[in-house]
């Protein structure tokens, strides 16, 4: 988790019903909705990892383990489409 960061070239806009995210370089566009935008807006902020999960916690509203695959499934997915490093 420590590992998050964006792509240079990357770009990202809030909404009230998810997140926007441009990769300006490739010309790629990806909408994510909640529960998956609450990752990436916690994440953007840096907090250290136990904050992270407990806030992602009581969002998704799952136990650790799950959470930590949940935010696994989403980081992985977004480092494949070269949003994140």
């Amino acid at each position: 988790m420590k590992d998050f960061k964006i792509c240079e070239d990357v770009v990202y806009s809030i909404d009230l019903i998810g997140v926007s995210i441009i990769n300006k370089r490739e010309l790629e566009h990806l909408f994510i909705k909640y529960p998956e935008a609450s990752i990436w807006l916690v994440f953007v902020e840096n907090y250290n990892e136990n904050i992270t999960i407990k806030m992602l916690q009581a969002i998704l509203h799952k136990n650790v383990k799950n959470t930590k695959e949940f935010i696994d499934l989403c980081l992985n997915n977004w480092k494949q489409l070269n949003f994140i490093q």
